[in-house]
């Protein structure tokens, strides 16, 4: 019996499901958790995600920040209030840990 070819999502398609997932974060999110969420939504590759998932920060519509105790990953949207779009440092609502960040003087 043969199955129905599979539709690959458009990389369009992924990169609007990762955006919208990640803003609606109220978190940072680590890498594996966009990818394994993203990958059962759409029936898609880890490996299609994550290329999206740099494609977006090329963009600037999602923000990388590396953990520096642990090199954990995390992704979140620039317009999250806990780490700034600029820098990608934490940046609670009055303060901000890059001292020489541009938007701390805001």
């Amino acid at each position: 019996m043969a199955y129905p070819a599979q539709r690959s999502p458009h990389p369009a398609e992924i990169r609007d499901a990762i955006q919208a997932y990640i803003e609606r974060q109220y978190r940072p999110v680590r890498t594996f958790d966009v990818q394994d969420v993203i990958t059962k939504r759409l029936d898609t590759y880890h490996g299609k995600v994550a290329s999206e998932l740099r494609r977006l920060e090329q963009d600037g519509k999602i923000c990388k920040h590396i953990s520096p105790e642990t090199g954990t990953v995390y992704w979140f949207s620039p317009k999250s209030d806990l780490f700034c779009g600029t820098c990608g440092q934490l940046a609670f609502p009055g303060v901000h840990t890059e001292p020489d960040c541009p938007r701390r003087k805001h």
